[in-house]
């Protein structure tokens, strides 16, 4: 995931969206407009077994058919990638449960904030930026 972020990044330069009657590149968005854009795209699940994950590009493109944590959370981690946060140090994935057994079943990024590390979870349109999570097992992924 961190290869495709850093590798696609620059996607979101060439992705535009309706801002104050003008076409505004996602790279150019604050990041909570980015978030909010993310979060409302509708959920949907990859077909089991296979997990698909996808440049900024597509995920745009075709937002219409909704996307997973995974995608969400690309798009949102190249956001932050596009806008100087650095991998580990300014951002990272979380891969989490929240079943008892603590099975992984969620990916979602986080952005280093004033020194502390902030939830950026775009996947349900109930989630907020910055909230916490209560998961039963979390693991930062490595780059």
């Amino acid at each position: 995931m961190y290869a495709m972020v850093r590798r696609y990044a620059g996607d979101l330069d060439t992705v535009t969206v309706r801002r104050g009657g003008k076409l505004v590149p996602l790279s150019e968005l604050s990041m909570r407009q980015m978030f909010h854009l993310l979060r409302r795209i509708p959920y949907r699940r990859d077909n089991v077994p296979v997990e698909v994950v996808a440049r900024p590009k597509y995920i745009m493109q075709y937002a219409g058919l909704g996307m997973d944590c995974k995608k969400k959370a690309i798009g949102m981690a190249a956001w932050l990638h596009r806008n100087g946060y650095h991998p580990m140090t300014g951002y990272r994935l979380v891969a989490s449960s929240r079943r008892p057994d603590g099975k992984v079943h969620h990916v979602f990024p986080q952005a280093r904030i004033n020194g502390r590390w902030q939830n950026l979870d775009a996947t349900y349109r109930h989630y907020r930026p910055f909230s916490h999570k209560r998961v039963t097992f979390a693991e930062v992924l490595e780059p």
